[in-house]
Formats: structure tokens, sequence, C-alpha cells
């Protein structure tokens, strides 16, 4: 696999990025940005506005040892990238349940399922994540957010036997197949975990084709923030196909957004991880703009994201809605 290696730029350095203009200038651009990309009918821009007053109301809360500013960054931090379409589509699928039951949430950017947990009435919910010191952080905050009597952490990766079959009601996983899917064998692990009637989403990278590290359109498989992350591995549909519907079945829904200019993506993670001066409050116009639905993971022009449902059928049974891919909606919610 073909790994492509970005090196971070001195952490005072991008310390120096969010002081120089100002917390009230800061906030500023970014509610200014996020005001334009509704032109573009991105979906999950609510989703900015959701963790900004979890953060905010944890600030005021001071239940927490963090600062109040680093409160809203940890949380607001998750909102980089495309991670706002996949979480649109999480949201939705979810917002018919009056209850989450017993939730699990398997290596997702923590804004998720603590922003999901504050408001869905949920039984029992578990974080879990191999990385042991971010997921300390995500324990300070559930306990600053008052949940932390019936939702845990723990830190590890999901393996065969970490849970009983028929454990949860709900399973998400945003985009961290490197860390979760490591074998088939470990989504067949989590399938079994899922009560039936549940609900698995996951949400994966995704590119034509994955074989091809040079292809023009795939502008290379795999990418590395710096030499200690795993590299990000994209897949195509065979891959989606071998490692994922051959051991859960079709899923009930799907979702496809890609970039439509390839590398721009690229580009511009590039550009935040080595440039202290990167606009981070530019970003939700940059996906509006430079983001939209495509039919079939076939039609990307470059990289891209794909999130899926799969419903667990009941008494062995295959479920009956067939995979369809949803139209973008209006993200005002």
């Amino acid at each position: 696999m073909r790994e492509v290696h970005i090196e971070v730029s001195d952490p005072k350095a991008r310390g120096a990025r969010g002081k120089s203009p100002g917390a009230v200038r800061t906030f500023g651009a970014y509610f200014f940005y996020w005001s334009l990309a509704h032109y573009y009918f991105l979906p999950g821009l609510y989703f900015y506005r959701y963790s900004s007053i979890l953060g905010l109301s944890l600030a005021v809360k001071r239940k927490s040892r963090m600062p109040g500013h680093v409160l809203y960054d940890l949380l607001h931090g998750g909102l980089e990238a495309t991670h706002c379409l996949e979480f649109d589509f999480f949201w939705k699928r979810l917002r018919g349940r009056h209850n989450l039951g017993d939730y699990l949430d398997l290596c997702s950017p923590r804004v998720f399922p603590l922003v999901l947990l504050h408001k869905r009435a949920f039984k029992r919910a578990t974080l879990v994540s191999p990385d042991s010191k971010d997921l300390s952080v995500t324990a300070e905050l559930i306990k600053a957010a008052g949940l932390d009597q019936a939702c845990g952490t723990i830190a590890r990766g999901f393996a065969q036997g970490a849970f009983h079959d028929q454990s949860f009601d709900v399973i998400t996983s945003v985009s961290t197949p490197q860390l979760v899917w490591r074998s088939p064998e470990t989504l067949a692990a989590a399938w079994r975990c899922l009560r039936p009637g549940g609900t698995l989403l996951i949400s994966l990278p995704c590119v034509t084709d994955a074989s091809e590290p040079d292809h023009p359109r795939s502008q290379g498989r795999a990418i590395a923030l710096n030499r200690r992350t795993p590299p990000r591995e994209f897949y195509d549909s065979r891959l989606i196909d071998e490692r994922i519907f051959k051991i859960v079945g079709p899923p009930s829904r799907v979702m496809i957004y890609g970039e439509t200019v390839a590398g721009s993506s690229r580009e511009r993670l590039k550009r935040r991880l080595t440039d202290p001066s990167y606009p981070l409050w530019q970003e939700p116009l940059i996906l509006g703009r430079g983001w939209r639905c495509f039919s079939s993971i076939d039609e990307l022009p470059g990289e891209g994201i794909t999130t899926l449902e799969f419903t667990k059928p009941l008494n062995g049974r295959e479920p009956k809605t067939s995979a369809r891919v949803l139209t973008p909606l209006s993200a005002a919610i």
C-alpha cells in the first residue's frame, strides 16, 4: 500500500494560529462562513451548533478541570474534514429512535457520541478506542456532561469476544476502518454483538479503484498524518463487497459524498497540518463548495465518503429494505 506522510508543523506554531485573530474574531469568522455554507445546503451544519452549545454549556457548568476554551475546542475540533457529512447521515438514521437502548461507539470522533447521548435517551453507552490518552479526555468530558452514570469508556481495540453476543441495540463507527475492521472476524464479532433489529452505522473513505495507487482519480490510496498515525485506507466497491457486505449483508441505506475536483481534499489536509495560518473557520464553506452527493462510488472523480446503515434481521431473516442512495436533504433542522 502506498502511503503519503504529512509531517505536522511545530505545535507552538499551530497553537499560535488559534490565538492570533482573537477569540471574538475567530468566533465571528466561524459564524460567518458557517452561515455562507447554508447556500450550498451542506448536510450536518446543525452539528456545528449542537457541538458549540454543548461545549459552552460544559464551560459554564465548570464540572471539568479543563479550561472553557479547551472544552469548546475539543468538541468543535471533531467537525474538521468531512465529519459533518457523516454525522448528518448517522444522526438522521437514529432520529426516529426515542431511546437508543444499549449503545456502542467504536473510535468515532468524540463529538458525535457526546452530542448524541446528550440529546437522546439511552439505557447504557460504551465508547471504545485503542487510544487511551485520547479516551481519557473523552471520559472527562463525559463526566462534565453528567453522563458518567450510564456511559463508560474502554481503552482497547475491538476484538472477538470483547462483548457478549446481542449486547447492543445501536453500534456506530465514523471513518475509522483501519482501527476497527482490521479483519473480517472483527466486523463479524461486532455484528454478533448487535441484537436482532439493531442498527449498525459505519462510514468508510472510498475511491473508484483502490487497487491502483497511481490512478489519477484515486490520488493515492492511503494517508498518514504523521509517522505514528496508521495510514488511512480507502475502499472501492469491490473491497466494500468483500470486507463488509459478505459479512453483514446489503445495507438498508447508503449515502455517498465526494470531492468534485480530484486531489483538492488532500491539498487542503496538507495545508491544514503544515500551515499555521490555515483558516479553519472557512472549512464549512470549502466543504459545501467542493463536495457533493454521488449515486455510486464509480462516479467519484477523487476521494469520497460512503455512509452505510445495516439493520440486523429478525429471526435470521434478511431485511426487506433494499440498498438505495438517499438524496441530500436540507441541513436546516
